[in-house]
């Protein structure tokens, strides 16, 4: 459940179901900064990095804000401290055996 935003694909839920997807299937989740998706067509390495992400959630407002403006397909922002928090409160309900953090 993704939409393409300047070619990425971002996660369109809630934090508690990117939590369920890393839990279950693992994988790489990117918090790119708004700062970063203004310069995105010119540093290519990080936008590389942004396509072989796993999981890409939308933690820019000012991004979500101008989305939700403009286009009906709206998507929810997701805060990077706010999936940390929740991946704090629920560590032990986390299914893989290993992570890196």
């Amino acid at each position: 459940m993704t939409i393409q935003i300047l070619g990425i694909q971002f996660f369109k839920g809630k934090t508690e179901e990117v939590f369920n997807i890393l839990s279950n299937k693992g994988g790489l989740m990117t918090v790119p900064a708004a700062p970063a998706l203004v310069t995105v067509n010119r540093d290519k390495e990080y936008y590389d990095a942004l396509l072989g992400s796993d999981v890409v959630i939308p933690d820019s407002g000012y991004m979500v804000l101008i989305w939700n403006s403009f286009f009906k397909n709206k998507i929810n922002k997701i805060s990077g401290l706010e999936f940390i928090n929740f991946f704090m409160d629920n560590i032990d309900k986390f299914k893989n055996d290993s992570f890196f953090w």
